[in-house]
């Protein structure tokens, strides 16, 4: 019996149709703030999870640069685009110059819940990653930039 990989923007089109309905139920029975705030917390708290599952992979080095090559094995599928712009050894810049998933909710007309399932994802995984990232993106694809401008420094790198 052969296996075939589930395309990664395809799970993510998939998680979004049933979020979409989450979200909508909850509002019917909550204000819309606080439907997004109870999305927003349960999103972060999967991400930290997901950060911390690949920290654990990493053979103890949760070095930002470490952090690099991790979402660079993520663009492996074409998913992202990743364009380096400089790695030292407390903090790492870097482009995505394309992201299928922001493709997939722009043309789904699902840019707000996107820019929560998606990008909101980003700082949270940063963080169970390894809780002295700080994540600083001051813009995103999603929101109609050109790129998503990260730039992950580390207060200090965490040792085995």
């Amino acid at each position: 019996m052969t296996s075939t990989a589930i395309d990664p923007v395809e799970v993510r089109r998939i998680q979004a149709e049933l979020a979409k309905l989450l979200y909508e139920e909850l509002s019917q029975e909550l204000d819309d703030a606080r439907a997004l705030d109870l999305f927003r917390r349960a999103i972060t708290k999967s991400s930290m999870q997901e950060g911390a599952v690949y920290a654990q992979a990493s053979d103890g080095d949760k070095s930002p640069a470490n952090y690099l090559e991790l979402m660079q094995s993520w663009a492996e599928d074409g998913t992202l685009e990743i364009l380096p712009i400089s790695v030292e050894s407390d903090k790492v810049h870097f482009h995505v110059t394309r992201c299928k998933y922001a493709e997939m909710y722009q043309a789904a007309n699902m840019v707000d819940l996107g820019g929560i399932l998606s990008c909101g994802r980003d700082g949270a995984v940063c963080i169970g990653y390894n809780p002295h990232f700080k994540l600083e993106r001051p813009q995103t694809i999603m929101e109609g930039a050109e790129y998503c401008d990260f730039r992950i420094r580390c207060t200090t790198i965490d040792r085995p």
